[in-house]
């Protein structure tokens, strides 16, 4: 596989690992404090280090060291790949973005995932459906 794609596959591998972290915080919080929600920013934690900020269909949460965005999707769930997070995350974490040296515009990202969604098999790497209102 060529450079390029192999951090590519590293980093949505990254990002699902973040996307995950920051999904068990949010539940964590709601299982402490019922319809927290319904603030659409706020913290997550006593000591104020991870941040929350609902927006449309996802949220942004920001930890020490890591920003992550995500939208859930419609079927449920957010593993799902969206071209735009993934550059984001890229782009907002500068440790993150050391691990990738190659991947060096969202437009190498873009083609990059495009390409690796072409040679993988149906239902491996599927265009990604946000949730709609």
């Amino acid at each position: 596989m060529h450079p390029v794609k192999q951090q590519v596959v590293r980093l949505i591998h990254a990002y699902q690992a973040a996307v995950f972290r920051a999904v068990a915080l949010l539940n964590a919080k709601s299982a402490q404090e019922p319809g927290f929600q319904r603030r659409r920013t706020g913290y997550l934690d006593a000591h104020q280090q991870f941040r929350y900020a609902f927006h449309g269909a996802g949220c942004l949460v920001t930890m020490p060291g890591l920003e992550v965005d995500f939208d859930y999707a419609k079927e449920g769930g957010c593993a799902g790949i969206d071209g735009w997070f993934l550059v984001n995350f890229l782009e907002y974490n500068p440790a993150v973005r050391a691990q990738h040296p190659l991947l060096t515009s969202g437009a190498s990202v873009e083609e990059a995932l495009l390409e690796l969604a072409k040679a993988c098999s149906p239902g491996k790497l599927t265009p990604w459906t946000a949730v709609t209102s």
